[in-house]
């Protein structure tokens, strides 16, 4: 990773199976509109894990993604299919 106040790397994982295989649930209700996505802080883009998670994070970045409908619903299938063979924890 790195930003303007410096670059680092890291392998731990940052989300469990269970939490992960909600963000391809939340890429197709952002495709079909049903999460409304208006811009930086707002609490509707937020992943699902997320959401109503008032506190402040030591270190918080975010990303400009411009993609179309059928690009986050092929993103959501290949993300479902990554991680099929995960047991749930």
């Amino acid at each position: 990773m790195t930003t303007a106040e410096g670059r680092w790397s890291f392998a731990d994982p940052c989300l469990l199976v269970d939490e992960a295989r909600e963000v391809a649930a939340w890429l197709r209700a952002v495709a079909a509109g049903r999460v409304a996505v208006t811009g930086l802080g707002a609490e509707g883009a937020a992943p699902p894990w997320q959401q109503g998670d008032g506190r402040a994070d030591v270190y918080q970045y975010s990303v400009e993604v411009a993609v179309d409908t059928a690009a986050l619903l092929r993103a959501a299938d290949r993300w479902d299919a990554g991680l099929a063979s995960l047991p749930a924890r």
